[in-house]
């Protein structure tokens, strides 16, 4: 869920779309890089890699709530989002849809 909602920064703050499912398919941060990079090729935009990096880590660290210096191109997302919060957040989700508020009529 958390990286989901990520992957949904990253669109907003780089004005692209991502495939369905990229946050299952890109493991590490170099790889939504590269994915940023060669988009704004193929749309004729130039910004140098470590420029999309840096944009990256300052996003994830606000995300997240984590160090920006903990991130690096090698970072893998499950690294950064530890299991208990990504177990967390689906406990969260599935309780809310369960808890949902039922309404009454006066």
């Amino acid at each position: 869920m958390e990286l989901f909602n990520l992957f949904v920064r990253f669109e907003k703050e780089f004005e692209i779309d991502f495939p369905d499912q990229a946050h299952e398919t890109m493991a590490r941060v170099k790889d939504v890089c590269d994915f940023i990079r060669k988009e704004y090729a193929r749309q004729g935009i130039e910004c140098p890699s470590g420029v999309i990096f840096e944009r990256i880590r300052r996003l994830m660290a606000i995300v997240l709530r984590t160090d920006d210096s903990e991130i690096r191109l090698t970072t893998c997302f499950e690294d950064v989002i530890p299991s208990r919060r990504r177990s967390e957040d689906s406990v969260a989700a599935f309780s809310g849809y369960e808890n949902s508020p039922t309404s009454k009529s006066a």
